[in-house]
């Protein structure tokens, strides 16, 4: 039986609770039947309860966790790292904060899409009764003020009937995607498939690419720092990547690595496949001289996970005023449909 996946906030507060009591020296097991009894009754407690049952099967985490179906497949694979590394808290650390900021992104983005989303809906439905009842009764007044429409009456309700429809067309189809947006970000499954659809919009698919970035440098780090050879901590990290673009990168690099005519090294293979930006390939590649290298990969993954919330919080604040715009080209073109039968029945009578 398929459940639901957890929201990011409860994807969060799972990973923060668990961490902390690892790191106050309570077993796994103990920490997920802590969870599972001191919940009030909820997805979020069955989630917890489901994980127990694993783990006191004599499961790892990650393992209980993808078995139970609640959790996004980045949370369980991080979580397996950090198992099979032996930085599991760590693991969890970074899952919090990652979930967090998720969380925070799309509820604010769900308070901008919300309220215009109302308001779209409001003026379809008043552009509807425009275009289908007022100005067809203009057109009857002018036929009986008038006797018969002039040539320039004609032409009058022609671009009124014109601007009417398609500020109804226009305002319905925003309407439509802002209420699909809605209704996508009150499930993980709905967000998950949003974020699928904006890591392909000019405006986001940079900012996707840069968190795809960072949970694949994130397992990258985890596997290094836990001795990990290059290659396989590479090939690891790359069976986790679902970004297209990413994937098909580090696949490049990979390959390099393993050549067995002429192998690279890890650094050097990453930047000639354009995996990292050149400034970060050269960060690096100084971490890796310094014998810092996880270290470098753990500050390069906060950079790429920061810096692609500040572009969609960009995006996000920009969304509002755009639909506050939109709403008022529509108003404006609702009032010009209206007033413009005015103009021909007065150039009739004139």
């Amino acid at each position: 039986m398929a459940h639901s996946l957890l929201e990011s906030g409860a994807v969060s507060a799972f990973c923060g609770s668990f961490a902390q009591m690892t790191a106050a020296g309570i077993q796994v097991e103990e920490a997920a039947r802590l969870l599972a009894v001191e919940n009030a009754e909820s997805p979020f407690r069955t989630a917890c309860e489901r994980v127990y049952q694993g783990v006191a099967a004599g499961k790892k985490l990650g393992t209980s966790m993808r078995e139970s179906e609640a959790f996004p497949d980045f949370a369980c694979d991080l979580v397996a790292t950090g198992e099979d590394t032996g930085h599991l808290e760590d693991a969890l650390l970074a899952l919090d904060q990652y979930y967090s900021e998720e969380d925070r992104l799309f509820a604010k983005l769900y308070t901008n899409v919300r309220h215009p989303a109302i308001i779209l809906c409001l003026m379809t439905v008043v552009l509807a009764v425009t275009d289908l009842l007022v100005l067809p009764a203009f057109t009857s007044a002018y036929e009986s003020v008038a006797g018969s429409l002039t040539g320039g009456s004609f032409a009058m309700v022609g671009v009124a009937a014109t601007i009417g429809w398609i500020a109804l067309i226009l305002t319905f189809a925003c309407a439509a995607v802002a209420i699909a947006v809605t209704v996508r970000i009150g499930s993980e499954e709905g967000r998950m498939k949003l974020a699928l659809t904006l890591a392909k919009l000019p405006t986001t698919k940079q900012a996707f690419y840069q968190i795809a970035l960072a949970r694949f440098t994130l397992s990258l780090s985890a596997h290094i720092s836990a001795g990990t050879d290059s290659n396989t901590a590479l090939e690891k990290a790359t069976s986790m990547v679902k970004h297209p673009v990413l994937k098909e990168r580090a696949l490049a690099a990979l390959a390099d690595c393993t050549d067995l005519n002429r192998p690279k090294g890890l650094v050097e293979a990453l930047a000639d496949h354009e995996v990292y930006d050149p400034f970060y390939s050269r960060m690096l590649e100084v971490g890796d001289r310094t014998a810092s290298f996880d270290e470098t990969l753990t500050r390069c993954a906060q950079v790429f996970f920061d810096d692609a919330l500040d572009q969609l919080d960009r995006t996000a604040d920009n969304v509002e005023p755009a639909l506050t715009i939109l709403l008022t080209v529509a108003v404006g073109a609702s009032l010009v449909a209206a007033m413009l039968p005015l103009v021909g029945i007065l150039q009739s009578i004139g």
